[in-house]
């Protein structure tokens, strides 16, 4: 990821890619924060799932991200959510596990977020 904090280059990205107004970089960053909001989310739950033996929840939790990130310009990000995506398909579990919580670190780092003890990353279920 580059050195810019993700609001101003996914503002960046928007005024360059679509010619974006100040108001409407205001109102898509206010969604773009949501968007990764419920990815983390979704990627929190989908590591739980993991442990418990279910692909399917971090497959589409990758896939999800995967197209967001790509759309704010957050393209190193959407990388490693395709490599999720497709490490999950292919049933590459250390790889899976080791991109889901990196993924999941540098989203809660982006929203300023703790995900405690990284739960379900050491490792450990």
């Amino acid at each position: 990821m580059t050195s810019l904090p993700w609001h101003i280059q996914v503002s960046q990205h928007l005024r360059t890619m679509f010619r974006a107004t100040d108001a409407t970089v205001e109102r898509l960053l206010r969604l773009a924060e949501d968007t990764l909001s419920q990815g983390y989310q979704r990627l929190d739950t989908a590591i739980e799932a993991w442990h418990d033996g279910a692909s399917a929840p971090l497959a589409a939790a990758a896939h999800f991200l995967k197209g967001a990130l790509a759309n704010m310009g957050l393209e190193e990000l959407g990388r490693t959510a395709s490599r999720l995506e497709q490490a999950v398909q292919a049933n590459q579990a250390d790889d899976a596990l080791r991109l889901a919580c990196a993924l999941r670190s540098a989203i809660g780092a982006m929203l300023e977020r703790q995900a405690g003890p990284e739960r379900g990353c050491s490792g450990e279920p």
